[in-house]
């Protein structure tokens, strides 16, 4: 009996420290990544609700370095979403999960001074250029 105890609290734990803890950001969206050796996917659920079973709707935002979240000096943190927020979000999160894939190489939440006049991320303001030459 003590065996099975110990085996089952074992189980408990291993199901806990590979569970992933929910990062929520700003009360609109749960951040979750995927990691690998040499790169990471971040992604955001535009929901903080996963108790409902519902299809998935996956926008892949275009070519640009736009973060998912910005982060201004004196304001509160505020989504652009890849472009997103061009949409009607509360419609689409009515029927779909909506989830959001950050660019390579740009953080999900991004201060707002490492970002150009198009809210492209600039991880340099020094030396914009050098993103350029990392791609």
């Amino acid at each position: 009996m003590k065996k099975l105890q110990t085996t089952l609290f074992l189980l408990l734990l291993i199901q806990i420290s590979f569970g992933q803890k929910l990062n929520i950001i700003n009360n609109q969206a749960i951040q979750f990544s995927i990691k690998k050796e040499k790169d990471t996917i971040n992604f955001v659920l535009i929901d903080t609700n996963l108790d409902e079973i519902k299809p998935i709707f996956l926008f892949c935002q275009g070519s640009l370095p736009m973060p998912l979240f910005v982060k201004p000096a004196k304001e509160n943190i505020w989504m652009i979403g890849g472009g997103i927020t061009n949409f009607e979000i509360n419609e689409i999160k009515k029927n779909y999960h909506l989830i959001v894939i950050s660019m390579p190489k740009t953080p999900v939440i991004v201060n707002e001074k490492n970002l150009n006049k198009s809210y492209c991320y600039i991880p340099n303001v020094e030396n914009p250029m050098n993103l350029i030459r990392n791609m």
